[in-house]
């Protein structure tokens, strides 16, 4: 079967060039075959790049790269789509959108590579270990430095596997667990949060997220990782507590619902774009309030019992859920990062009562973004001290997260 190409790829294209730190492939397409298109693009895309190179004559355009990477997403990762029939739909697609001589580049380029499809297992046999691991130089390079090219490699192999959809049992008001869901599945909770209950969507049963919702149970959808930083926090109910980059709402649900909707909750977020989707994540707890806040600029009416900072970040423990975002990681960007980080830990840390706990936690792996930051943080403010840090590395079974409990000293 041929497939038509003129709005597909024209589709598809538009949405890579909108993937990025705010959008993953879920946020940009309802389609599942869409959705993992656009993720086996992005994970494989410096191995689709190294194949192309070796074969193709010539400089690469970035625009006819663009289509090499379709095609040999669908030729050597997926299996939908008749070799053949995809350099046919890429190379006339070029000769449309752009011109024969183009096209004639992308169907020698694919041919060649085609001639190898009874081996492609041992395509990249011979690619650097990064390639391999589908990681761009400067990420391997880092991790082997600070965690040992055996934990590296385990963690660039994790992120390459698809992501469970995992469901957490809400809270508040208490429910009980269900003694079973068609295509859920129960799993063990987190070390660092025993007592949550986990549950997971079985791939091998069809079910749709809207078909378990529709269920009397009521779940949210969260990876295990995310706990970390609610359960350090360990909020009281009837306290005063504030999530300053707040969106797109999975935490500050868990923190309304360790106050048992007492107390005050500020959930505020920069993007004011995410509020209604903050807003809806949080309906049905009264004692939330939320807005559009810089967590640079933030000054409360008085001072705080907690407050946890979820802080922009480089994205390097979630690369299995946004894999385009390694290949976006360089230097000046985690250095611009850390200045970020920086200003918005000191300013929160000025909204504490004496005794006040904050959270500091970010999605990354990465020292600038973690143990650094603290490091310079206690350093400059000597009114805190560290209580507790833990760094959760990327598996197969979760996301990657830091989060460090610091406490204000009594006057």
């Amino acid at each position: 079967m041929k497939i038509d190409l003129a709005a597909t790829l024209s589709r598809v294209f538009a949405m890579l060039d909108n993937l990025g730190a705010a959008n993953s492939p879920s946020d940009l397409t309802d389609s599942k075959l869409e959705q993992n298109l656009l993720m086996t693009i992005s994970r494989h895309q410096n191995a689709m790049d190294w194949l192309v190179d070796q074969h193709a004559t010539g400089k690469v355009r970035p625009r006819t790269r663009k289509v090499l990477r379709w095609a040999l997403a669908e030729i050597v990762f997926l299996s939908g789509v008749p070799a053949p029939h995809v350099v046919d739909a890429a190379t006339s697609f070029v000769k449309r959108r752009h011109s024969p001589q183009e096209a004639g580049f992308v169907n020698a380029c694919l041919r060649s590579i085609c001639a190898e499809l009874e081996n492609k297992e041992h395509f990249f046999d011979n690619a650097p270990e990064h390639i391999r691991l589908r990681l761009p130089e400067i990420l391997w390079s880092r991790w082997q430095d600070h965690y040992g090219k055996e934990t590296a490699a385990a963690i660039a192999k994790s992120l390459l596997q698809q992501t469970d959809t995992f469901l957490r049992l809400r809270e508040y008001p208490p429910q009980q667990p269900p003694k079973s869901i068609k295509g859920v599945l129960p799993v063990e909770p987190p070390e660092w949060a025993p007592n949550a209950k986990f549950y997971k969507l079985d791939r091998q049963a069809h079910v749709s997220i809207a078909e378990v919702f529709s269920s009397n149970t009521k779940f949210y959808i969260q990876d295990p990782a995310t706990l970390l930083a609610p359960s350090l926090l360990a909020p009281r109910p009837g306290e005063i507590v504030a999530d300053l980059c707040a969106a797109p709402g999975g935490k500050s649900v868990l923190l309304a619902e360790a106050l048992k909707d007492t107390g005050i909750l500020y959930a505020y977020d920069i993007a004011e774009s995410k509020l209604a989707r903050l807003q809806e994540n949080l309906k049905g707890f009264s004692c939330v309030s939320t807005a559009q806040m810089d967590a640079t600029q933030f000054q409360p009416a008085a001072p705080l019992d907690a407050v946890l900072l979820d802080v922009p970040c480089s994205n390097t423990g979630v690369l299995r859920r946004k894999p385009d975002a390694k290949w976006s990681f360089d230097l000046k960007k985690l250095s611009e990062l850390a200045v970020i980080q920086s200003k918005i830990l000191h300013q929160a840390s000025q909204a504490l009562k004496p005794d006040g706990r904050l959270i500091y936690s970010t999605c990354s792996i990465e020292p600038e973004e973690n143990d650094l930051q603290i490091e310079e943080f206690l350093h400059s403010h000597p009114d805190f001290t560290l209580v507790k840090k833990q760094l959760i590395l990327p598996d197969a079974n979760h996301d990657g997260a830091f989060a460090a409990l610091l406490r204000k000293k009594q006057s």
